[in-house]
């Protein structure tokens, strides 16, 4: 009784109380649990990336997870923070899915033929996806645009607000210097980027998905002109 009184002892009772408090939060390492912990953060990750979700909202579901399964163990450790979650993606399961293409496409005695993927962005509620058959036809549409803003002279609103409130010299001044600025931009674009029909880029335009319906007569061409025939 007297040593259960003694500073010490208390001392080491309130650590006790307190290692069994964070005991809750904490996973060890080399358990079951930890295991189970792991693998339902990594698919958590996964469904996220799946859907196309960001990294965000796979946060807030997992916190919404968390609160009405309180009584689950496993997701009570669970976390989602968008480092991990990036972390998750380009170290375990990019990998692993590129892995597993591979193998794909190596396996049996004929190569499986492949096609090139691209990420999607999203731009409000639409989302874009670009392929490199898409390519000429943006580059082309854009190299058109900086031709007609030049020739048109246009501005955006708060351009034209500006140039407004300065004297007629130098409004006259800063056009100029606009026009010298889009004039370098369509020379460093013509330089950089190959818009003849000597360009591979030009002959793949027919199988865009935004061409519409593709023709066996196009795919014919494309073999032709890209001398693709017998490789």
């Amino acid at each position: 009784m007297q040593h259960a009184s003694t500073g010490g002892h208390m001392m080491n009772m309130r650590g006790v109380k307190e290692r069994g408090t964070l005991d809750q939060f904490v996973v060890h390492q080399a358990t079951a649990e930890a295991d189970m912990v792991t693998a339902a953060e990594v698919t958590h990750v996964y469904h996220t990336v799946k859907h196309g979700l960001s990294y965000n909202s796979g946060d807030c579901a997992l916190k919404l997870t968390v609160r009405t399964l309180n009584d689950s163990s496993i997701a009570k450790n669970m976390s989602f923070g968008r480092t991990k979650a990036e972390a998750v993606v380009t170290d375990v399961l990019s990998p692993k899915a590129i892995e597993e293409v591979i193998k794909k496409l190596k396996s049996g005695a004929t190569p499986l033929p492949f096609s090139l993927h691209t990420d999607a962005s999203n731009k409000g509620n639409r989302k874009n996806v670009t392929t490199f058959v898409d390519l000429y036809s943006i580059m082309e549409c854009f190299l058109k645009r900086l031709f007609q803003r030049r020739d048109d002279g246009f501005y955006g609103y708060l351009t034209r607000q500006k140039l407004q409130r300065l004297s007629p010299s130098d409004a006259d001044g800063a056009r100029q210097e606009f026009t010298a600025f889009l004039d370098t931009a369509i020379s460093y674009v013509r330089k950089r980027f190959d818009f003849s029909e000597e360009n591979w880029l030009f002959h793949l335009q027919p199988v865009s998905l935004a061409s519409g319906k593709i023709s066996f007569d196009d795919m014919e061409k494309i073999i032709e002109r890209l001398h693709l025939a017998g490789r």
